[in-house]
């Protein structure tokens, strides 16, 4: 397996897949597959809050961005 890395991620590939820097996110695949998932990543020095999260959603309506509060173990917003 091999390690693609963003500007502030990193993530272990499946054996096969591949990844390459757009404009604004990256994008990983299996190049003999159908679909890829397609990574995108902002930062922030303080907390990130709901608001932000809502404001972050309304600037892309076009892809159908919504929020919702979750619980996934110790982590929860």
């Amino acid at each position: 397996m091999s390690i693609y890395a963003g500007n502030s991620w990193a993530v272990r590939l499946a054996s096969g897949w591949t990844g390459r820097s757009e404009d604004d996110a990256d994008v990983l695949y299996d190049p003999e597959g159908a679909g890829a998932l397609r990574i995108s990543a902002a930062r922030k020095d303080d907390p990130v809050t709901d608001e932000d999260l809502q404001g972050f959603a309304v600037q892309h309506p076009e892809e159908g961005a919504r929020s919702e509060a979750v619980d996934c173990g110790d982590f929860c917003g």
